[in-house]
């Protein structure tokens, strides 16, 4: 290993370092991870393709070196020195000296032939002084095969009082920049442009994974192979240190067990749940980290173009690709692609063998056709069996309309029959829409709609009503701080508390129904959401029945002045008995970080069985999407749950095209977009569930599914412990629309 003009070579090669950090943990017994537990990450990393780990803080038991010399993971090897608490006081002392160097030296001494040990690492924040010069010295001297890492010399120099970059002892003690948690432009790009250092950066830490979180993660991928010098670094952190408690098949955390003081729930940050099962960002990490990218050069020709990313393999020497033409998520069209002639850090261009323009179907109004293409193990690997996906990528494709096709099945709804949509009125004013099988009530006194009917049965118990709320992930507040609307207000959870977010009352401007043009009958509504007056009750207390209430109430003296959103909304009811829905949000200049922009629904239990033509099949965020892929999937609403240790916001699915949810005999409702896609949340768990409860095994579930329609919804971001979401997949002012039709199936 070397460093030379701003890269880290292994074996004379650039490697991106693909990396997580990793505490050594099992949810059973603690600090001991048995030999088949070791094993079992060591899969999971290699076919989620990491290819680094940093030992953190101390060095492991030998099995896991063994392990990764065996696999091929490389490590960062750190010596078992942390101060924390005193730390930037005790590298001084003379005292503490044979501490440092009896530690870090028994590390290289026993660690020294693992040929996968690629830095040794002098601490964990533990400061900058002479006991560390000391160790580094010694290190050099007696390994100078390999480069020293130590995220501390990063702050400077003797008292943090030097520059960041180029102090002479930050030199001396570490051989990488190496940060935590560094933003994008203002410090990585900024490093790479403005900034003379022949030194690598790699980060230290970044992209806290702490509960429903690692947004951002393609960002600073991209960063990354945009810009020498930038080489990747260590996602914090592998696995969820949580205790299992048999008792109620969940995890303890922090002040579970009478220990105080604690930091609750703020080790449970890991990529896998303690029992290994992966995260839905590990989904993410593996598209971002894959070693082969595809990009289509020549839709009508056939021919994509394949970077291959290793460093010392040919693409075709271990992986074999093939393409599918995908219509409405539905293959049409599939073969093997030719073999990958990449050479190591080089692209090439290749053919779609069996691929033929002229003989894909032309597109109905409305459908979208998509090119995936799949790169898989052409052998068995160690880490995992022949066919092993190891990198994935899908691109639209252009292919041209045939306007004399059948319209999509929600236009065929609309086509005008001759009949008329019925009101029925009561005391005088109308009371309900009837076409055909469907009957729309209407509750005029709060919000506009009530339940949709089909064939005399409910289908939408109360439907829709605006809502801006979710409830807050590991990233926007950490609930076991007390009253954690106090404990978090520099958090996004904090800030829509103050703002009184969290409780909004409805003042309905607005109320009409009218024939229009087609037999269509048009309900029109208006309102205006402020928060809700200084007297809040916690949540659970009664509140008006024209609130949008979240999970929690924030400290009223600290409430901003009022913030109005306005929501516009428009509903007609066609006489064959689909349902235009159309929705108008209009956030003001005061409110710049909202949660979500929705309309939420109630529906019965019956409707479980959920299919949807969008992103997954797992949850999927505006800047956590890159490793979802856009399909036709198959779940059910019970199963859109993810056990994070602490509940929280989960389950979203973006650019959503239409989602069905039917009974056990195939009868339910489809929801299809009119023009842009949105998201959607199905649920037995809103945010009034899942607010109050800091343990999966307090969860008491909604017999009836709730559906959330999104026009918009916030970002993840890592800010749990690193920057929070950026500001482009924030919620600001502005005005945005929500279009989708309703109709039985």
């Amino acid at each position: 290993m070397r460093i030379a003009g701003r890269e880290l070579l292994v074996n004379g090669k650039p490697v991106e370092i693909r990396g997580v950090n990793r505490h050594e943990f099992h949810q059973e017994h603690c600090k001991f991870v048995p030999a088949e537990t070791d094993l079992q990450d060591i899969l999971l990393l290699k076919r989620f393709n990491f290819n680094a780990v940093r030992c953190c803080h101390y060095p492991d038991q030998t099995h896991w070196y063994d392990l990764c010399d065996e696999y091929g993971i490389y490590l960062v090897d750190e010596a078992n020195i942390e101060c924390h608490a005193n730390y930037a006081d005790l590298t001084h002392v003379d005292a503490w000296r044979h501490t440092w160097f009896e530690r870090g030296s028994r590390m290289v001494q026993r660690d020294k032939n693992h040929p996968s040990v690629i830095f040794w690492s002098l601490g964990n924040e533990s400061g900058v002084g002479e006991n560390h010069l000391a160790l580094a010295d010694w290190i050099r001297a007696a390994d100078p095969t390999r480069p020293i890492h130590y995220e501390g010399a990063m702050h400077g120099g003797w008292r943090q009082d030097a520059s960041i970059f180029g102090s002479p002892i930050s030199h001396r003690l570490t051989d990488v920049v190496n940060p935590m948690y560094p933003g994008i432009e203002d410090y990585m790009v900024r490093y790479v442009k403005k900034v003379k250092d022949d030194r690598p950066f790699i980060m230290c830490e970044y992209s806290h994974a702490m509960g429903n979180s690692c947004g951002g993660l393609s960002d600073y991928w991209k960063a990354i192979r945009a810009n020498h010098g930038l080489q990747g670094g260590f996602i914090w952190d592998w696995v969820e240190q949580g205790i299992l408690r048999k008792e109620t098949g969940d995890w303890g955390y922090g002040g579970d067990y009478g220990d105080h003081p604690n930091d609750v729930n703020f080790v449970c940050n890991g990529m896998v749940n303690p029992d290994r099962t992966p995260k839905p960002q590990m989904w993410e990490c593996k598209h971002v980290y894959q070693p082969l990218a595809f990009a289509l050069a020549d839709a009508k020709k056939g021919v994509i173009e394949v970077e291959n990313r290793d460093c010392f393999r040919t693409a075709s020497e271990w992986l074999e690709a093939t393409w599918e033409v995908q219509v409405e998520g539905n293959a049409v069209a599939s073969g093997k692609v030719a073999p990958l002639a990449a050479a190591p850090r080089a692209k090439s261009a290749v053919k779609l063998l069996g691929y033929d323009w002229k003989k894909l179907p032309s597109l109905a109004p409305g459908e979208e056709a998509f090119l995936y293409l799949s790169a898989a193990l052409r052998a068995a690997e160690p880490w995992a069996p022949k066919g092993h996906q190891v990198a994935w990528d899908q691109f639209p494709l252009p292919l041209p309309e045939d306007s004399a096709k059948d319209l999509p099945r929600a236009l065929l709804l609309v086509e005008k029959d001759g009949a008329e949509v019925g009101v029925v009125e009561k005391d005088g004013a109308p009371a309900a829409l009837a076409a055909g099988r469907v009957a729309l009530r209407l509750d005029p006194e709060n919000g506009g709609l009530g339940a949709l009917e089909v064939d005399g049965k409910p289908l939408v118990l109360a439907a829709p009503v605006f809502t801006l709320w979710r409830d807050p992930t590991d990233n926007e507040a950490i609930k076991g701080q007390g009253e954690y609307a106090r404990q978090n207000r520099w958090k996004a959870y904090g800030r829509w508390c103050m703002a009184g977010l969290d409780v909004m009352e409805e003042d309905r401007t607005a109320f009409s129904v009218r024939p229009v043009k087609g037999g269509a009958v048009l309900v029109e509504t208006a309102s205006d959401f402020r928060p809700a007056g200084p007297d809040l009750k916690p949540a659970g207390a009664a509140t008006s029945k024209n609130s949008v209430q979240g999970a929690r109430f924030g400290d009223p003296a600290t409430r901003t002045e009022p913030h109005v959103v306005r929501h516009r909304a428009q509903y007609r009811l066609e006489p064959t008995g689909a349902l235009l829905c159309r929705h108008t949000f209009v956030v003001p200049k005061g409110l710049d970080d909202l949660p979500r922009l929705a309309v939420r629904m109630e529906l019965p239990p019956a409707l479980e069985n959920l299919t949807w033509f969008g992103r997954g099949p797992v949850e999927d965020y505006p800047d956590r999407c890159s490793g979802a892929i856009v399909g036709q999937f198959a779940s059910s609403v019970t199963d859109q749950f993810f056990p994070y240790i602490v509940p929280q916001e989960h389950g979203h699915h973006g650019a959503t095209r239409w989602l069905t949810l039917t009974d056990a005999r195939g009868r339910g409702l489809q929801f299809q977009a009119e023009g842009a896609p949105f998201g959607f949340h199905a649920t037995h768990l809103p945010p009034e569930v899942t607010g109050p409860c800091k343990h999966i095994g307090e969860l008491k579930p909604n017999a009836g599914v709730t559906l959330f329609l999104d026009a918009a919804t916030r970002g993840l971001g890592t800010g749990s412990c690193g920057p929070d979401t950026r500001p482009a997949y924030r919620i600001g002012p502005g005005t945005y629309r929500l279009a989708y039709w309703v109709f039985p199936v």
